[in-house]
């Protein structure tokens, strides 16, 4: 089986370094415009939708594994790739008349969708997704400031214009397994909205919005739990 890897919002694939499934061949994709990777003609979040399926051609067996925007992506691809079953973190269902129940009024947030962040903003939202390992924090910050700043207008102009699509009727369809996992000390994610749409199992994680980073070790765990039954 292969655990598809997507990170969040000027971010980049290393946030998945440090997660290890012994059963699972781990795909870690950066984003057009993250960690290096030329922005190219990706114009809209759809056009990074479909730039991730076309780096998934000719796989099977998928499990994906989205973080923040990542966990929107998989989202979008369930439909298109048949997964076995999808695991996100701080990725709320969206549709058009949920998105303002979905998320905190959090500032630092605002950053992800305004195309240059300066290096003491870009700082101090890492501090704000991490809890147990607040020392990554310069880490996450080297990364937002290697980001492509159009990317994240990009992003921004998307969700302003409603080009998502209903990721709650999405998930509705979708009836392979589903886990979302919540962290305990999230800054922009309402997670109780999560648990209240009913979609699928939802596990709490001690931790901040970047779970992969902050307890790669808890993520491990239940990964390897939850994932156990899948194998053949």
């Amino acid at each position: 089986m292969n655990l598809v890897c997507v990170h969040g919002n000027s971010l980049d694939s290393s946030i998945f370094d440090q997660i290890e499934i012994p059963f699972l061949q781990k795909i870690a994709i950066n984003l057009p415009g993250h960690g290096g990777r030329a922005i190219g003609n990706n114009k809209s979040f759809l056009d990074l939708v479909n730039t991730v399926h076309d780096d998934l051609v000719g796989k099977k067996d998928l499990v994906l594994f989205g973080s923040s925007l990542g966990g929107h992506i998989m989202y979008h691809l369930l439909s298109r790739l048949n997964p076995l079953a999808i695991i996100t973190i701080s990725s709320p269902p969206l549709n058009l008349e949920n998105v303002s129940k979905a998320f905190f009024p959090n500032p630092l947030g605002a950053l992800l969708f305004q195309e240059e962040i300066s290096e003491i903003d870009s700082l101090n939202l890492s501090h704000s997704m991490l809890h147990l390992k607040k020392g990554d924090a310069h880490k996450l910050s080297q990364m937002i400031q290697m980001t492509d700043p159009k990317v994240r207008g990009v992003i921004g102009q998307s969700l302003m214009r409603g080009e998502f699509l209903d990721e709650v009727e999405l998930l509705t369809n979708f009836k392979g397994k589903k886990i979302f996992l919540t962290p305990t000390e999230e800054k922009f994610v309402n997670s109780d909205y999560i648990r209240s749409l009913s979609l699928g199992e939802v596990i709490e994680v001690d931790g901040g919005h970047i779970l992969t980073q902050d307890n790669p070790k808890m993520i491990n765990e239940i990964l390897s739990r939850e994932l156990g039954e899948l194998r053949a």
